[in-house]
C-alpha cells in the first residue's frame, strides 16, 4: 500500500513540476506586450527560421551516434539506423512525459536488444551527464562574459571543489564498474571511445548554438556573438531542468532576464524562446511516428 501511495505521490510531483514550467511561461506571457510578441514573430526572417529547423535533426544525429557508441558497448546489436530511431523516440517521450522521464523509455527498448534495464537506464544517465559536463564548462566561461571576472572565479572555484570531491571518491566510483550491469562502462574509458563521445557531444552543442543563433538573427536580435552564445548557454542550463516540456517557461524567463541588459526588448526575447520551442515540438513528431510504428 505504501509503495502504491509512494508511486502515486511521485507521479503527482512530476506532473506538478511540468505544470510549474507552464505556469512560469504563462506568467512571462502575461507580463509582456503580446501584440508586440506576435508582431516580432510575423516580422521575422522566415528564410533564416526555416534554414535553422533542419539543424535540430543534425543535433539529434550527433547524439544518436553517441547513443549508438554507448549502447553498443553495453551489448546492443542495434544498427546505427535503429539507434537514430530510438533516440528520436526518446525525444518524443521526453516531450510528452513529466520530468523528462520519457527518456528512460529508451532503456525499455534496449531491453529488447538483450541489454538489462538497469544498464539501459545507466546509459541514459551517462548520456545526460556528458551534456551536463560540456554545458558546465561553457556555463563557467559564460558567467565570466555576462557577470564579470569575479563571478567567473567563483564558478571556477566551485568546479575545483567539485572535482576534488569526485577525486576523493575515485575508488568508490571505480568500484561501481564491478557491478554487473555497469561493467560496460569499462569499454567507455578507452581513449578512442572517450574521444568519440566527447567529440560527438561537443559537435552536437556546436550545432545547437548555430541553430539558436540563427533563430536569434531571424527574430532580429543582434547582440555581439560572444555575449549571445553566453546568454544561450545559461538559458540552456535552465531549459535542462525537468520542470517543463523542452524548456517551456524556463527558457523564456532566462532569455528575458539575460538579454535585457543588451537592449533586447521582452517580446523579442520571448519570440526567440517560442520559436526554439516550436522547432523542438515539430521535430519531436518524427519520434512520435517511430514510436507508433513500434507499438
Amino acid at each position: 500500500m505504501y509503495m502504491v501511495l509512494s508511486a502515486c505521490t511521485q507521479r503527482r510531483f512530476l506532473h506538478l513540476l511540468k505544470l510549474g514550467g507552464v505556469l512560469l511561461f504563462l506568467l512571462v506571457l502575461s507580463n509582456i506586450d503580446r501584440a508586440a510578441l506576435w508582431w516580432s514573430i510575423r516580422q521575422s526572417d522566415a528564410v533564416l527560421l526555416c534554414a535553422a529547423f533542419p539543424l535540430v535533426f543534425v543535433i539529434y544525429a550527433c547524439k544518436s551516434v553517441r547513443w549508438h557508441i554507448m549502447s553498443s558497448a553495453a551489448g546492443s546489436g542495434a544498427s546505427l539506423w535503429e539507434s537514430w530511431k530510438l533516440y528520436n523516440i526518446g525525444v518524443f517521450l521526453a516531450f510528452i512525459t513529466p520530468g523528462k522521464l520519457g527518456e528512460l523509455g529508451k532503456a525499455a527498448y534496449l531491453r529488447k536488444e538483450g541489454v538489462p534495464i538497469r544498464t539501459g537506464i545507466s546509459i541514459v544517465v551517462l548520456e545526460r551527464l556528458a551534456d551536463v559536463a560540456i554545458v558546465a564548462i561553457l556555463a563557467t566561461v559564460s558567467i565570466g562574459v555576462l557577470f564579470g571576472i569575479g563571478w567567473f572565479f567563483v564558478a571556477i572555484g566551485s568546479g575545483i571543489v567539485l572535482s576534488v570531491l569526485l577525486y576523493m571518491r575515485r575508488e568508490s566510483i571505480r568500484t561501481l564498474q564491478n557491478v554487473s550491469w555497469l561493467q560496460f562502462t569499462r569499454l567507455l574509458t578507452t581513449p578512442r571511445v572517450i574521444t568519440g563521445l566527447l567529440g560527438w557531444t561537443c559537435l552536437s552543442w556546436g550545432v545547437h548554438f548555430l541553430w539558436s543563433v540563427t533563430i536569434a538573427w531571424g527574430i532580429g536580435i543582434h547582440v555581439p556573438i560572444v555575449s549571445l552564445v553566453a546568454v544561450l548557454t545559461i538559458a540552456s542550463v535552465f531549459s535542462m531542468l525537468p520542470i517543463a516540456p523542452s524548456g517551456l517557461g524556463t527558457r523564456e524567463a532566462a532569455l528575458l532576464v539575460l538579454l535585457s541588459p543588451y537592449g533586447v526588448e521582452a517580446h523579442h526575447a520571448v519570440a526567440l524562446a517560442l520559436v526554439m520551442f516550436l522547432h523542438i515540438c515539430i521535430a519531436s513528431l518524427l519520434g512520435g511516428v517511430y514510436w507508433l510504428q513500434r507499438r
